[in-house]
């Protein structure tokens, strides 16, 4: 009796594609979980400082706001950094505006034709260690906005009791 390789053959090939097609499952998993850890653990937050009251930083200036620490929001700019104490958070307000102010003919008509851009803005008073006021007012993207607002709320809830958040959504 003669063998047969057509019996043996497509079980042998059928066999090969299921362990590739698992080697391929794993190997995918194991990128995407090792490209999700980064964005998993990182707190910073980029930012760019429009204008306040803090001397260290100049108006227009990138940076980014650390949430990691639980005492402070840390705001860093280049070598220089300013923690801002959620104990001391007197005010914070999240709002958005139109990126250009156009007139209303104008207005209408780009608004006809795309989306009009927008800046996402988070303001944040408090008091220094002297007691004096102090402000900040940071653009960033509006999920970022968002995630800022979260853990004002969870960190300095004293604000939320005293009525001083604003928050726009």
């Amino acid at each position: 009796m003669p063998l047969r390789f057509s019996s043996w053959i497509p079980k042998l090939v059928e066999e090969g594609a299921e362990k590739m097609r698992n080697q391929i499952s794993v190997l995918a998993v194991m990128v995407f979980v090792t490209a999700a850890i980064p964005a998993l653990t990182a707190q910073t937050v980029e930012v760019t400082y429009l204008n306040g009251t803090v001397k260290a930083f100049a108006e227009n200036a990138a940076g980014t706001l650390d949430t990691t620490p639980t005492e402070a929001l840390q705001l860093q700019s280049g070598q220089k950094q300013v923690d801002i104490p959620y104990r001391s958070v007197t005010t914070y307000e999240y709002h958005e505006e139109n990126r250009f102010r156009l007139g209303v003919l104008p207005a209408i008509a780009v608004g006809m034709l795309k989306a009009r851009s927008k800046r996402h803005l988070v303001t944040i008073g408090w008091k220094d260690e002297s007691g004096d006021a102090q402000t900040a007012s940071l653009e960033t993207t509006k999920d970022r906005a968002e995630g800022i607002i979260k853990v004002l709320d969870a960190r300095a809830p004293q604000v939320c009791a005293a009525g001083k958040r604003h928050v726009n959504w």
